[in-house]
């Protein structure tokens, strides 16, 4: 039996084969549309809300206080007794916030929630390291205290066509959502210490964006004390993604391991298609 479970939200973007290697609970993101609402992940996939968004922009919502309580309520059913919560940054999304103040009403657990100031494969590579730690028998603190390091490890740049969908959404943060229809300027993105996104630098072209994303990404490998892992992440076609993904393993090889997928539907709702993620975790 394990002594500590991982749970996780969607919007994490875990794969799913991983999940299923390491046992992950993971709480589904609300994607809403007029007439019905889906879980992200379960009932909508990333591609159908790309190829309905000319129809209709839905908006995304937390899990329900409910769904967090099942989750909590079938660890605890299995015998494990230590929960290790991996979320989005509370900079982008409250639910960070709700699996906090669920977890300090649920009896007979020790549950601790890590808020991992990031988003999509960025908070997954983080929830990934928890699993693996976690198989290794290590202390609830210890775990802790580790996953705290890498969140200031962990990087992803963003690279988005258009702005439109984070501004719509309300999670712009500290990007100028004009940028990018001055002169074909793009700005690459990341999430700051605080969680919130900005904007790194800013190239002129889709091409010259994500080089940067990657530029800065194999700096950041190349710089590691010991090891480092890879992820390209995208919604929309995996083709120029794909591309990405091998000419980031050719400039940084030796991984200690490298991801690579699509970002979930709920954080699809928010890029719009033909966004290029890079990302790095060092340790």
């Amino acid at each position: 039996m394990r002594d500590i479970a991982i749970l996780v939200d969607s919007g994490t973007d875990v794969p799913k084969e991983l999940v299923e290697r390491y046992g992950i609970f993971v709480l589904p993101l609300m994607v809403n549309y007029e007439a019905m609402s889906f879980r992200d992940g379960v009932d909508i996939t990333t591609d159908q809300v790309i190829d309905r968004l000319d129809m209709e922009i839905p908006r995304t919502s937390l899990p329900s206080p409910a769904s967090v309580i099942a989750a909590l309520r079938e660890i605890y059913e299995r015998g494990i007794r230590q929960v290790m919560a991996v979320t989005i940054s509370s900079g982008l999304s409250g639910v960070y916030n709700l699996v906090r103040v669920v977890a300090q009403e649920f009896e007979g657990l020790d549950i601790r929630v890590l808020d991992t100031k990031n988003i999509g494969i960025g908070a997954g590579m983080i929830a990934v390291r928890a699993a693996e730690y976690a198989e290794t028998g290590m202390t609830m603190d210890e775990l802790e205290r580790r996953l705290g390091e890498l969140v200031v490890s962990t990087k992803v740049f963003f690279c988005i066509p258009s702005l439109k969908f984070l501004q719509r959404g309300g999670r712009i943060g500290r990007v100028n959502a004009a940028v990018g229809t001055l002169l074909g300027i793009r700005p690459v993105i990341a999430c700051d210490e605080k969680g919130v996104y900005y904007t790194v630098k800013k190239a002129r072209g889709e091409a010259a964006a994500i080089e940067t994303a990657v530029s800065l990404a194999a700096a950041e490998a190349i710089k590691a004390p010991r090891k480092f892992r890879l992820a390209v992440t995208y919604s929309g076609s995996s083709g120029p993604a794909r591309r990405v993904f091998e000419e980031l393993e050719r400039r940084v090889p030796g991984a200690a391991r490298a991801f690579f997928g699509s970002v979930s539907s709920a954080l699809a709702v928010h890029t719009g298609p033909g966004l290029i993620g890079v990302g790095v975790q060092t340790y």
